[in-house]
């Protein structure tokens, strides 16, 4: 998990069971602008309003989650986190640029308290827990939706790709989908970890007049090597 977050996601961000939306006092009002999400201007406008903002105000996400071991047909499970993510996006020339910055814990799942060790249940030894997240870090999303780091990390290959907007009444899903392969050196193999976000909204929040950030819940899962 250290590695993923640190070195493998490299600021690609992290999964939130509820993305905040603070002082939304811009989108009150009853007139509407109609929802696009056929040309690249309207899915970029949807896409940054659903995982983050067309302005600079502060955005902030949160997680609760449970990690599972799978080996074969088992799951075992391991551990909880919870995390906090705090993020700023600006507008660019190629689009936009985000900071996000995380704070994380490592939880027993029955008490909720921070772990300070844990007991590997294929090796049966007791493992010191990291904590405290990532380091601020910086991404750029391009005008067709594509991601990039805007510092290089050698040995890492990232893919990305959110797939198109599903729209059922008053209801708006968007997935964005990650996958990281890092090259360690020493490693057989690379680590890797991938990760999918499904996005979830009210339309009727995305169409207010002047909006630039909504309240999305968030549907988080994540596989590590």
């Amino acid at each position: 998990m250290r590695v993923s977050r640190r070195i493998a996601l490299a600021g690609l961000g992290a999964g939130a069971a509820l993305l905040v939306a603070p002082g939304t006092s811009a989108a009150r009002g009853s007139r509407r602008v109609a929802l696009d999400v056929s040309s690249p201007e309207g899915r970029l406008r949807t896409f940054l309003m659903m995982r983050g903002a067309l302005d600079e105000g502060l955005i902030t996400s949160w997680m609760s989650a449970r990690y599972y071991g799978v080996v074969e047909d088992r799951m075992d499970p391991l551990f909880a986190v919870v995390s906090a993510v705090f993020s700023r996006y600006r507008k660019v020339a190629d689009g936009y640029e985000a900071v996000n910055f995380e704070l994380a814990w490592f939880t027993d799942p029955v008490t909720g308290k921070a772990l300070d060790t844990f007991r590997n249940p294929y090796t049966n030894k007791d493992c010191k827990v990291p904590s405290g997240g990532y380091a601020p870090s910086k991404i750029r999303f391009g005008t067709d939706l594509s991601l990039r780091l805007t510092r290089e990390v050698p040995g890492l290959a990232v893919e990305h790709e959110v797939l198109p907007f599903d729209m059922r009444g008053d209801d708006v899903w968007v997935t964005e989908r990650t996958r990281t392969a890092m090259t360690v050196p020493g490693a057989p193999k690379p680590f890797r970890y991938s990760e999918s976000n499904t996005f979830h909204a009210k339309k009727s929040d995305l169409e207010k007049a002047g909006a630039k950030r909504v309240t999305s819940e968030v549907n988080f899962t994540n596989v590590c090597s």
